[in-house]
């Protein structure tokens, strides 16, 4: 009884710890996104001129997908059960 509930528990870490890496990917990869499209836009600013709409849309796209996915990992860490099995 004692070894299912480990291997049980087992099981459920590993793919906490799955979605949790997966997540973090996903994160950071809205990260660099955002990064990315914030310096397009200082860059345009830098330049005294008017960013386009598209590179608007784009940098306000990105901050999106960062929020999005920044809450999702954060929901993920919070529900993360990493605890003995056994007590």
């Amino acid at each position: 009884m004692r070894d299912s509930l480990a291997r049980a528990h087992m099981s459920r870490m590993l793919t906490s710890e799955a979605k949790l890496r997966r997540l973090r990917a996903l994160y950071e990869s809205a990260c660099e996104a955002y990064y990315s499209s914030a310096l397009a836009l200082v860059e345009v600013e830098r330049r005294r001129a008017h960013p386009s709409p598209e590179l608007m849309a784009r940098e306000s796209a990105a901050l999106r997908m960062l929020n999005d996915t920044r809450e999702r990992y954060r929901e993920a860490l919070m529900q993360a059960d990493f605890s003995s099995p056994l007590g």
